[in-house]
């Protein structure tokens, strides 16, 4: 989806409960901050080039690890790791 001012929202609708297309869902049936940090992840690999920074590899391994708990809390914590080993 395209906002108003050409931002991008990444959209995948989920029916009964059940968040979204299986290879961008987290594993867990409870689904919280973490779920949507395993989630906006999964896009991130699916976008990454192989070629990617080996600590950016590292933290979307983090992101997407099958137990909660190992995840980021939130997206906020998520994306200031992201934009460490990118900074110049």
């Amino acid at each position: 989806m395209v906002g108003e001012f050409g931002e991008v929202y990444v959209m995948d609708w989920g029916v009964d409960a059940v968040a979204g297309t299986p290879a961008f869902r987290a594993p867990e049936v409870r689904l919280d901050e973490r779920s949507d940090v395993y989630g906006l992840d999964a896009v991130l690999q699916f976008v990454l080039p192989a070629s990617a920074p080996p600590a950016l590899a590292a933290i979307t391994a983090r992101a997407m690890s099958a137990s909660p708990a190992g995840r980021y809390p939130d997206i906020p914590s998520l994306l200031t790791h992201i934009e460490r080993p990118i900074r110049p």
